[in-house]
Formats: structure tokens, sequence, C-alpha cells
């Protein structure tokens, strides 16, 4: 059990293009997972791992 205040968290999360690219720039990877697919399943993984007191925010930005 923990006592005191609650976690405050806030994740910045990049929408730009560069984040729709795939993970790799190998020609054979073509269609696989961009590196947004990433950052959203180590987000997921991210919130299943808090505490039950922690407080998200999430900001997000993007390019044009």
């Amino acid at each position: 059990m923990h006592h005191g205040s609650a976690l405050s968290v806030t994740v910045l999360l990049d929408l730009s293009y560069s984040m729709r690219l795939p993970l790799t720039l190998n020609k054979d990877d073509r269609g696989g997972p961009t590196r947004l697919d990433e950052a959203k399943t180590l987000l997921d993984r991210l919130l299943k791992s808090g505490r039950p007191d922690t407080e998200w925010s999430l900001l997000t930005f993007g390019g044009s």
C-alpha cells in the first residue's frame, strides 16, 4: 500500500508525420508497424503499470 500524495504524470505524444513512418527503413519491412504504433504500445504498457492513484495527462502535438 502506498501512503502519500497521488503521482501526477504528463505524457507528451508526437503525432507529426515522422511518427507515421515505419519503425525501420528496411524496404522488406514496408507495411509493418509505424513509430506511432510502437509509441501507442509503449503508452499502453505505461498506463497499465501505473499506480491506482496516478493522475494522468496526455499532451499531443503534430506537424502540418
